[in-house]
């Protein structure tokens, strides 16, 4: 083999070697910038967690002014619980779960400490437990014209973390309407100012 063959090999080969490297090279860029472009950081080191999505706990609404002993009360607490579910942003847990979880933990709304907020949030894996008031603000008043309700209903939602109060909404109604009627028709406005997330997050 003459010298200009040998030359002509030793070209090639390092050619070759010189592709391969460039090859490997692309190769890991490429690697590299898929990684960064699918993880997120938040801060040095830290890679960006999935939101939470937050648990609603609703218990019996307390009741005053109203007949039928604690039926509107758990009617009232039931509706609110569809509603949440059907608004999709937050998860609720089962009201079954809840009364068997209130029984066991021995509480009430009237006595509900922020060591109690905490405790019975911590049994039933909640986020937030929200508490709820019907109230009659007149007396009943028989007629042919029918009997007018004048009803107030009152939200508040409180924190498991701490048993801080964070959210609060209240609305009234009177009209010549059964208490049902006007507990859905209460409610339906004020599921839309209910949204503790938000009101942290605004703060």
């Amino acid at each position: 083999m003459c010298n200009s063959d040998i030359v002509h090999v030793t070209t090639s080969t390092k050619e070759e070697a010189m592709q391969k490297r460039f090859k490997i090279i692309l190769i890991l860029f490429l690697l590299a910038f898929t990684a960064c472009s699918t993880t997120k950081r938040v801060g040095p080191g830290s890679m960006l967690s999935p939101k939470k999505i937050p648990r609603y706990a609703v218990l019996d609404f307390e009741q005053d002014g109203l007949i039928g002993g604690n039926k509107l009360g758990i009617f009232a607490a039931d509706y609110l619980t569809n509603l949440l579910f059907e608004r999709k942003k937050q998860q609720v847990i089962d009201r079954a779960q809840i009364r068997a979880a209130v029984t066991v933990q021995n509480v009430s709304n009237l006595a509900l400490s922020p060591v109690l907020v905490k405790k019975l949030g911590v049994h039933l894996n909640a986020d937030y437990i929200i508490l709820g008031k019907l109230v009659r603000l007149n007396k009943p008043v028989f007629s042919e014209s029918g009997n007018e309700l004048d009803m107030e209903i009152t939200i508040r939602v409180l924190s498991v973390h701490n048993g801080t109060l964070v959210d609060l909404a209240s609305k009234r109604s009177k009209k010549k309407k059964q208490a049902k009627y006007l507990i859905r028709s209460i409610m339906g406005k004020l599921i839309k100012s209910i949204d503790p997330e938000e009101t942290l997050s605004s703060k």
